[in-house]
C-alpha cells in the first residue's frame, strides 16, 4: 500500500494513475544507453590499477573469508566495503568475457543520463535550456572515464540522482516555478 501510494505521489501526476508509454522517452533511454554501450566498446577492457588492486580482491576476501588472514593486501583500500563490487566479481568468476562484463556495467551506467535527463526537463520544462543543462552535465569526463568500468561511482551517483528526481517530482513545480525564478 505504501509502495503503491509513493508511486502515484512521486511518478504521476495527480490527474493520471495509469501508466502512459511514451515514445520520445523510451527512444531517449534506449538512445543513451546505445551511446553508453558504444563508449564502453570503444574504451576497450578495464584494466585500471584500482581493479588490479581492490575491486576484484574485496569481494573476493568477504566471499573465501579472506579478511581476518590478510594484513592490509589492497593497502588502505583494503578497509572498503567490498559489498559494492560483488556484481562486478560475480561477473567475472562466471566466466563472462570482458566485453560483456563491460556492457553489462554500461547499461547500468546509463541510468545516470536517463535520470539527467529526466531532471533537467523536471526543472525546465521541454527547452533549449533542458537540452543545455543535459548536455554539461552528460558531458563531464570523469563519467565517460567510467562509464563501463568496475568503479562504483557511477553507480552510487545514479542512487543519487533518483533521490534528486523523486523529490522534485514530489514538488510537483511547473516549469520555471520557484526553481530558477
Amino acid at each position: 500500500a505504501v509502495a503503491s501510494f509513493l508511486t502515484r505521489r512521486l511518478f504521476f501526476r495527480s490527474d493520471e494513475f495509469k501508466v502512459k508509454k511514451n515514445g520520445r522517452q523510451i527512444a531517449i533511454d534506449a538512445s543513451l544507453v546505445l551511446l553508453c554501450l558504444l563508449w564502453a566498446f570503444f574504451a576497450g577492457k578495464d584494466l585500471n590499477w584500482d581493479l588490479r588492486n581492490y575491486h576484484f580482491y574485496l569481494p573476493y576476501s568477504l566471499i573465501e573469508g579472506r579478511v581476518s588472514r590478510d594484513f592490509l593486501p589492497a593497502s588502505i583500500q583494503s578497509y572498503l566495503n567490498p559489498i559494492a563490487y560483488l556484481p562486478f566479481y560475480w561477473m567475472v568468476k562466471s566466466g563472462l568475457p570482458s566485453l560483456m562484463v563491460a556492457a553489462v556495467l554500461a547499461v547500468v551506467h546509463s541510468t545516470n543520463l536517463m535520470l539527467l535527463w529526466r531532471i533537467s526537463r523536471e526543472i525546465f520544462g521541454l527547452s533549449f535550456r533542458a537540452v543545455l543543462g543535459f548536455a554539461l552535465g552528460a558531458l563531464a569526463p570523469i563519467y565517460w572515464v567510467e562509464v563501463g568500468t568496475s568503479f562504483n561511482d557511477v553507480i552510487i551517483s545514479s542512487l543519487i540522482l533518483m533521490g534528486i528526481y523523486c523529490g522534485l517530482k514530489s514538488l510537483r513545480v511547473a516549469p520555471y516555478d520557484g526553481l530558477m525564478n
